[in-house]
């Protein structure tokens, strides 16, 4: 059962990311100034910041756990369930909070 809904998960991303991707699409081929539009929403203060966190934390995520995955490799004694739980929550708390100083980052 964990299996079956860690590709639920897994459809819900990939249809996220399609819905925005065709959605900034569907913007420039009316004729809408994208990229004006996105810099507008980035200096909105507290809507910019949601923004950008929502944007950083997928890649910031995926990074250190891919960091996290090569120390596996390197060192297949790392994996027991409990260094396994304590470095999923380091992960997350690490990705939140560098996401989080991301979005405090205005261009």
């Amino acid at each position: 059962m964990v299996f079956y809904s860690f590709f639920n998960y897994i459809l819900i991303i990939i249809i996220f990311i399609y819905v925005g991707i065709t959605g900034v699409g569907g913007l420039a081929l009316i004729g809408v100034d994208v990229p004006s539009l996105l810099q507008y929403i980035g200096n909105v203060p507290l809507v910019g910041n949601v923004a950008k966190f929502s944007v950083a934390f997928p890649f910031v995520f995926h990074y250190i756990s891919g960091c996290r995955h090569m120390m596996w490799d390197k060192d297949p004694n790392m994996l027991d369930t409990e260094s396994v739980t304590k470095s999923s929550y380091a992960v997350f708390g690490s990705a939140a909070a560098l996401s989080a100083g991301l979005a405090l980052v205005s261009c």
